[in-house]
């Protein structure tokens, strides 16, 4: 059975897009040099 994109995408964990969510915050902060808002 061939896995298709929106298969890989399910196995994507909650948690794993937490911490994708966090990191991409953290390099935002580091670029602008403060946390927004």
């Amino acid at each position: 059975m061939k896995m298709t994109k929106l298969d890989n995408v399910g196995l994507v964990t909650p948690d794993a897009i937490g911490r994708g969510a966090v990191s991409f915050d953290e390099a935002a902060i580091q670029s602008v040099g403060h946390r927004p808002g």
